[in-house]
């Protein structure tokens, strides 16, 4: 999930005195030395986060473990930005070339790699990396935006029938996904299944709802 905060936080719920009241959280901040404009993206089960932000002029990724923060970047990019990691420490995220246009990477902190689907006008992003190594994201192709699932090098396109785009957000170690889809109006909905069925999901109330 990305959020956008001053500093990271970690998040710990806790129950809710009554039912009507929803959980609650507390949180904690934590400082990154060396990186101003933190955003958090994601968490592993050793408590790890990884986000971004910016180091001097440029943005870099970061994981941090709560005692060590470890930045990186991908050479010859003029930014990176970490958005997930799993428990063996892969990372995924974008990176922007020097004309502006991003592209997906998959690695450590210690060594990057572009990540293209085949075929794709561009792959914007590596949104989310599961402990099985399978990555999902999201490419453009012919001006429309798709979701896709990469499984071992094997890619698998990700649309919500109807939508006039898909973004594939997130994914658990069972392999299902969670995103955005995007109606022909503008307005953005949720969705969550696999690759062979995805099914919108919504929070009764809300004017739209996102997945990450």
């Amino acid at each position: 999930m990305r959020l956008t905060l001053s500093t990271l936080l970690l998040v710990v719920p806790f129950a809710a005195t009554t039912p009507a009241a929803g959980t609650s959280f507390t949180y904690t901040t934590i400082n990154v030395p060396g990186i101003a404009g933190p955003q958090v993206t994601g968490i592993d089960n050793a408590g790890q986060l990884s986000g971004y932000g910016v180091v001097g002029k440029v943005f870099k990724g970061f994981v941090a473990n709560g005692s060590a923060v470890t930045t990186s970047f991908l050479p010859g990019s003029s930014g990176t930005e970490a958005f997930g990691l799993n428990d063996a420490g892969q990372i995924v995220g974008t990176y922007f070339d020097n004309t502006g246009g991003n592209h997906a990477f998959v690695g450590t902190t210690a060594v990057l790699t572009a990540l293209n689907v085949p075929g794709a006008t561009s792959t914007m992003a590596a949104n989310g990396i599961n402990n099985a190594g399978q990555i999902v994201g999201d490419f453009l192709s012919s001006g429309v935006i798709h979701g896709f699932l990469d499984s071992s090098g094997t890619f698998t396109t990700i649309s919500v029938p109807g939508s006039s785009g898909t973004q594939a957000l997130g994914l658990n170690s069972a392999g299902q996904i969670v995103g955005t889809y995007f109606d022909n109006t503008g307005g953005n909905h949720a969705f969550v299944g696999t690759t062979a069925v995805l099914t919108a999901l919504n929070v009764p109330g809300a004017t739209s709802t996102m997945a990450a």
